[in-house]
C-alpha cells in the first residue's frame, strides 16, 4: 500500500482530541507513523488477512517509530487500543498490531491489484 487516504476530518475526531490532549503532538505522530508503518508493512491484497497487521519485536517497533523507546511509546499504544483506534498487544519481546479498518482506507491501487 504506496499511500491510504487523510480523512480531512481527522484531528477533530473526539478520540484523536484525546490522545492530542493527552500526549500532545507526540501522540497524534505516533498513531500516524503506525498507520503508515502498517500500510507500508501489509500484503497487497486487501482481501488476506494479515492485511492491516504486524508482529515486530519492540526493537523493532521502536526503529520504525524514529527511536522512541518503548518504555515511552506504551502509554500511547494502550491509549490507541483502549480507544478501539487500533488493536495492541504485548507478548514478550513482541508487539502485535493492527488496524482492522485498514482496508476501508486503502487506495484504489492497492484494490485494483
Amino acid at each position: 500500500m504506496k499511500w491510504f487516504k487523510h480523512l480531512s476530518e481527522l484531528s477533530e475526531d473526539a478520540k484523536v482530541m484525546e490522545l492530542e490532549q493527552r500526549f500532545g503532538d507526540f501522540g497524534y505522530t505516533v498513531f500516524l507513523k503506525l498507520i503508515e508503518q502498517v500500510a507500508k508493512a501489509s500484503p497487497p491484497n486487501t482481501n488476506d488477512p494479515e492485511f492491516g497487521r504486524v508482529i515486530w519485536t519492540v526493537q523493532t517497533l521502536e526503529h520504525k517509530l524514529g527511536g522512541k523507546k518503548f518504555a515511552k511509546l506504551h502509554s500511547v499504544l494502550r491509549f490507541l487500543a483502549h480507544s478501539e483506534l487500533m488493536s495492541f498487544k504485548k507478548r514478550g519481546d513482541y508487539v502485535h498490531i493492527s488496524f482492522p479498518k485498514m482496508a476501508k482506507i486503502k487506495d484504489n491501487t492497492v484494490k485494483s491489484l
